[in-house]
């Protein structure tokens, strides 16, 4: 792993040590006093030099000095290196050896880690946070330039009819960049919250439902085989009470809605039903002042008949497209169908 550093300069280097003389061989040696020249053959030669004599070993080649000659490692282009190499324990005087040991420890490096060192991602640096870290390498985590990148993927099981929160995914998007989050994970966040509220939507619709099983129990524990009949004068009273307070139609409809079986509002059932017995007939007249509560289905149809026939309220308004009018006679176009149903 470390052959890249100094593997050129260490195979370049040249020796200085030693060089080749004239004839058999020669060497020049440095002195106190200067420089003295050394022809040697094939025995020892002497070099006159300060206060004592070196001595040089001759051959028939160059001659080598034996001591007070610098070691490799120590020239100056290995001082980048220099404290690595001793602690490797890489200062041999064979250059062979320490490029085939430096060889061996890359390899074994890169089966280690699976990858040579310049494809390794570095740790966060001084100061530097996590996610901003994760962001400087967002290409490699798969995290998007900007919050607007990310591919936010509904769940399939996402009703297509239910409302999604927009602006509660944009901010998801910027937590996810603040975070450094991948666009998997910041789908996998988008999922998990739209599964609890599908979840909580479904809890709501079965508590509803078994709330809505419990109040028609309880009213027909209390009414008894008068149950449909209470349920009918409730939502004529309704309709009457409704129309004198001058509702609109969302304001009627809300109304009705709260009367209807299964659906609607035990308290309220019980409260309009109440107000149509204790008003009876006199006081729960409609606003014409044709039909009352005790209506008889009979009468119901003939006026049922009469505002739907040409000429009739019901028919004017529908014919002209009246929205006023319809809103004001439907409530009563209902309630007189209810009846004439028996």
């Amino acid at each position: 792993m470390y052959v890249k550093f100094f593997l050129k300069p260490l195979v370049c280097y040249a020796p200085t040590d030693g060089a080749a003389g004239a004839g058999a061989g020669g060497a020049a040696a440095a002195g106190a006093e200067g420089a003295d020249t050394v022809t040697g053959n094939a025995g020892a030669d002497t070099i006159d030099g300060g206060a004592g004599a070196d001595t040089v070993a001759a051959g028939n080649g160059a001659d080598t000095i034996a001591s007070g000659a610098a070691k490799w490692w120590e020239d100056a282009k290995f001082n980048d290196h220099r404290d690595l190499l001793v602690s490797k324990g890489l200062t041999l005087d064979d250059k062979d050896e320490v490029i085939a040991r430096l060889a061996k420890g890359e390899k074994a490096a890169q089966m280690k880690l699976g990858k040579p060192a310049d494809q390794l991602l570095s740790k966060p640096g001084k100061g530097e946070s996590v996610a901003d870290w994760l962001k400087a390498n967002g290409s490699t985590f798969g995290i998007p330039e900007s919050a607007d990148k990310y591919d936010v993927q509904r769940p399939e099981s996402w009703p297509k009819d239910a409302p999604w929160n927009d602006a509660l995914e944009g901010k998801v998007r910027e937590i996810g960049l603040a975070s450094g989050m991948s666009n998997d994970a910041v789908n996998a966040m988008v999922g998990l919250y739209a599964e609890n509220i599908m979840a909580l939507d479904k809890q709501a619709a079965d508590d509803f439902e078994k709330g809505s099983a419990e109040m028609m129990a309880a009213l027909e524990k209390d009414w008894g085989d008068q149950t449909q009949a209470k349920l009918t004068l409730a939502s004529q009273a309704a309709s009457v009470i409704a129309e004198k307070a001058g509702l609109d139609a969302t304001a009627m409809e809300n109304l009705a809605a709260s009367l209807k079986p299964k659906i609607g509002d035990a308290g309220t059932m019980r409260v309009f039903a109440a107000i149509g017995e204790m008003m009876g007939d006199d006081q729960m007249v409609m606003g014409d002042g044709s039909v009352s509560l005790n209506t008889t289905p009979a009468e119901a149809r003939a006026k049922l008949s009469q505002l739907q026939s040409k000429g009739g309220e019901w028919y004017e308004a529908t014919s002209k497209k009246d929205q006023q009018a319809i809103a004001r006679l439907k409530p009563e176009v209902e309630r007189l169908t209810k009846i004439a149903a028996g």
